[in-house]
């Protein structure tokens, strides 16, 4: 089998619109040791038709029923000849050509560490900048102190080595809501080491359009998530408790200022 250093792997879902920027993305790397895989979880608009248009043998194409982007990300992962994994959603697309490189040499140099993210600059579906996160937190020891308060690492700009998701059993089938990635990377955190760089690496597309009753249980599966975890990492206490605290003020009026609340504790640095 030939041998590819990166395997990045785009689940996607009814993107007709958006999936040809993600992958304009990664073909614009700088690094070229690469593949794509695509895996179209049951898409029924002009998805596949897009794709099939940069198939090659650097892009792969897979076509599943619609079963949930953690079981398509694991699916294309099974498939991929990577050593490392990037993962792009593919709403988002890359802000940095030099990216893949950038992580590459962070995961050559330093085999401790399991996973590496980076910075995310927030736009609408315009493209329009909104914000960026610029204080995210850079050191292993940092990331353990906030990791059951927040997820602290952005989905569309980590690289992580094949070897530590096989270990730990992938994704896993969809029990996390919105949080199947923060259930991986609390996971991959028992067996290595957690990075972020204080880079600008992904262009995040704010998403829209997810029900009252979604949203609501999706904090309640991050309660589970931190209650599942509780005995491997530090400030259990206060992270359940600003959880139940956000979960809570589903059931009360004024609860997006409750929201905004949280935000702003969430993201005051311990």
């Amino acid at each position: 089998m030939e041998k590819i250093l990166v395997s990045v792997i785009i689940a996607t879902y009814n993107r007709e619109d958006l999936i040809v920027r993600a992958l304009k993305s990664v073909l614009g790397q700088t690094f070229l040791d690469y593949e794509i895989i695509v895996v179209d979880d049951g898409s029924i608009d002009g998805t596949k038709v897009k794709v099939l248009n940069f198939v090659s043998d650097k892009v792969k194409y897979f076509y599943q029923k619609n079963t949930g982007p953690d079981t398509a990300r694991d699916f294309g992962i099974s498939n991929a000849k990577g050593e490392y994994i990037a993962i792009l959603d593919s709403d988002d697309y890359w802000a940095d050509d030099d990216k893949l490189r950038k992580q590459v040499e962070f995961l050559d140099e330093n085999e401790d560490y399991v996973l590496v993210g980076g910075n995310i600059i927030a736009v609408d579906e315009l493209g329009k900048k909104i914000n960026r996160k610029d204080n995210i937190l850079l050191m292993d020891h940092k990331i353990r102190q906030k990791i059951l308060i927040e997820n602290p690492i952005a989905h569309s700009t980590v690289m992580y080595r094949k070897s530590a998701w096989s270990k730990v059993g992938g994704y896993g089938k969809n029990s996390c809501g919105f949080s199947e990635d923060w259930n991986l990377w609390l996971k991959m955190g028992k067996i290595g080491k957690l990075s972020n760089l204080n880079e600008d690496f992904t262009y995040l597309q704010v998403a829209k359009g997810y029900s009252f009753f979604w949203k609501k249980r999706s904090v309640w599966l991050d309660l589970k998530l931190r209650v599942d975890h509780r005995k491997k990492y530090p400030n259990f206490a206060k992270g359940y408790t600003l959880g139940l605290l956000y979960y809570l003020s589903f059931f009360i009026p004024f609860r997006k200022y409750m929201r905004f609340c949280f935000y702003k504790i969430c993201k005051v640095n311990l």
